[in-house]
């Protein structure tokens, strides 16, 4: 949606079609936002940059959005800085993962809520699990990815994701 706005402006100004279509093939996102990788047979959305209850959302519609004949796999990480409302969004991000996701992983001390709310709408043990070490919930997600999976992986900032999505893109040991 944002490419298509920036072509309608840029024709507005009177830019060429072949301006514009140079212009958007240069465009390149920023690290970590909304950007899908291929790697092992999955699909990656690494959206890990930041997270807010709207980018969250956001993100998991995506996921559903762009999901194959594959399962929807959410590794949600903590939501900073939303004081008095952390609990109560953390909890409305696992009802709403319980919704999208056909199996989630929970990261960070915030995402307990989320967990026990995702839980609590269905998404049962065998599907969801909440993790405080990367190694753990990398131990935990591995072996249950398939072809054809998408995972997408959003969190706030502090809880550096990244190292999720590395890991799952990284060749083989």
């Amino acid at each position: 949606m944002n490419a298509v706005a920036a072509a309608a402006l840029a024709r507005a100004l009177a830019f060429s079609f072949e301006e514009i279509s140079s212009g958007l093939a240069a465009a390149r996102p920023y690290a970590h936002r909304s950007r899908l990788l291929e790697a092992h047979g999955v699909t990656i959305l690494d959206d890990c940059y930041n997270a807010n209850p709207s980018s969250m959302a956001a993100a998991l519609a995506t996921m559903e959005t762009i999901a194959g004949a594959g399962r929807r796999v959410a590794v949600l990480g903590d939501m900073l800085e939303l004081g008095a409302a952390e609990a109560r969004e953390h909890r409305a991000l696992g009802e709403r993962a319980a919704r999208l996701a056909d199996l989630a992983a929970f990261f960070g001390p915030r995402s307990a809520a989320a967990f026990e709310a995702a839980a609590a709408a269905g998404l049962g043990a065998d599907r969801a699990a909440h993790f405080t070490a990367v190694e753990a919930l990398l131990a935990w997600l591995r072996p249950r990815l398939r072809p054809g999976d998408t995972v997408l992986v959003k969190g706030s900032r502090g809880m550096k994701l990244e190292r999720v999505v590395e890991a799952l893109a990284a060749p083989p040991a």
